[in-house]
């Protein structure tokens, strides 16, 4: 006997968005350190959802995958509509690609979470010294990712 067919929810049902037409992060010049850069590429997408405002979703990814590990940059960007539509993207500040970043050259596994009280936190790993950097976002204010 086969399970019933339960259809999609209504809400899963969104177009795709494309995230950038192209990387925003393209003429960051951290070193290749062996690998080839992708620069239009957008992976490990991580969504979160405020749970004091479920209409308010964060989104971060790596945008620029090189071929050896890690990204150019983690990008963020908002929704207030429950992801219909997205504000834009800025670059988070773990890597020397994000304006006024950390020096490491490049960072990988991107994660987002909203406390409770709609302050967003934002987490990476880095490819130099193995390193795990946080961000805690600054405002609550419309249109601000993290």
């Amino acid at each position: 006997m086969s399970a019933p067919s339960v259809p999609p929810h209504p809400s899963r049902e969104l177009p795709l968005a494309t995230a950038a037409k192209s990387s925003p992060v393209a003429g960051c010049t951290a070193p290749a350190a062996g690998g080839t850069i992708d620069p239009n590429t957008e992976v490990e997408p991580f969504n979160a959802v405020n749970p004091a405002s479920t209409a308010n979703q964060i989104a971060v990814w790596q945008q620029g995958r090189w071929s050896n590990g890690g990204a150019h940059a983690l990008m963020a960007a908002a929704s207030f509509d429950g992801g219909v539509t997205w504000g834009s993207q800025q670059a988070l500040p773990f890597n020397m690609c994000a304006p006024g970043g950390l020096t490491y050259e490049r960072a990988s596994d991107p994660w987002v979470s909203i406390g409770p009280d709609g302050i967003a936190y934002a987490f990476s790993a880095t490819n130099n010294d193995n390193a795990v950097s946080p961000a805690r976002a600054t405002s609550r204010r419309r249109r601000t990712a993290v």
